[in-house]
Formats: C-alpha cells, sequence, structure tokens
C-alpha cells in the first residue's frame, strides 16, 4: 500500500509542474543519456481519471470522469522517455508519430523504431524511410 501511495504523490506533485519545464528536463536528460544513434520506441495507453468541472462546493459535485490518452517515445534500450504527451479522449495514435520524431531528431539519433501497428499509416511509414 505504501508503494501506491508514493506514486500517487509523485503523480501529483508532476501534475503541479509547468510542462515547458518537464519538457526540458526531459530532453536534458535525453541528451545526458544517449551518446550514439537509439533504438526508440513509441506508444500510448489510454485510462480513466477524474477532472474538475464548475466551482467546487462538494466535491462529487464537480468531479466529471474522463479518459486521458498518454502517448510516449522512449529509449528502448535504457528505458528513458524522450518526449511524452497526453491528450483528450481516446485519439488516435497515429497523427503523434511525426511531430514527436521532428522534436527529437536534432538532438538524438534514431537508429530504428519501435511501434505497434496504429501507427503505421501510410503517411507514417512514408515519413520514417
Amino acid at each position: 500500500m505504501g508503494h501506491t501511495l508514493y506514486d500517487t504523490t509523485i503523480h501529483k506533485a508532476v501534475k503541479r509542474l509547468p510542462m515547458s519545464l518537464l519538457e526540458a528536463s526531459i530532453i536534458s536528460l535525453a541528451i545526458a543519456v544517449v551518446k550514439q544513434p537509439i533504438i526508440a520506441s513509441i506508444d500510448s495507453t489510454c485510462f480513466g481519471t477524474r477532472i474538475l468541472v464548475g466551482e467546487v462546493k462538494a466535491m462529487r459535485d464537480v468531479l466529471e470522469h474522463a479518459n486521458v490518452k498518454l502517448h510516449a517515445l522512449y529509449n528502448a534500450r535504457r528505458l528513458v522517455f524522450l518526449m511524452a504527451a497526453v491528450t483528450e479522449g481516446e485519439a488516435a495514435d497515429s497523427p503523434m508519430l511525426k511531430p514527436f520524431i521532428e522534436a527529437i531528431v536534432n538532438v538524438v539519433a534514431i537508429a530504428r523504431l519501435l511501434a505497434d501497428p496504429a501507427y503505421s499509416s501510410r503517411e507514417n511509414v512514408q515519413f520514417s524511410s
């Protein structure tokens, strides 16, 4: 149970950080860890959460269930995240590939990209060739 509490505490702390700081930290860590072309992996997962809507009177009145999707690009060998983004709802995976690769290509050389079939659109195959 202590492990769950610890994860929740870290999750709450990270949610309060400015997005620009998180992005800069992830890129800095990637630069520090990567010295040669990497094997990158991109994946996403959808999960339910509760979002605050309206004025707080009673907590049950202002929380609504929402689905969000976490997209992540990471170094498959070292398990270091290079990019991450959260989208609302059950967004498609495929459109996230190109912006992720374009954002990181000047920082890290990618030798090989691993992805599930959700990323295999014609545009992505042409872009990554």
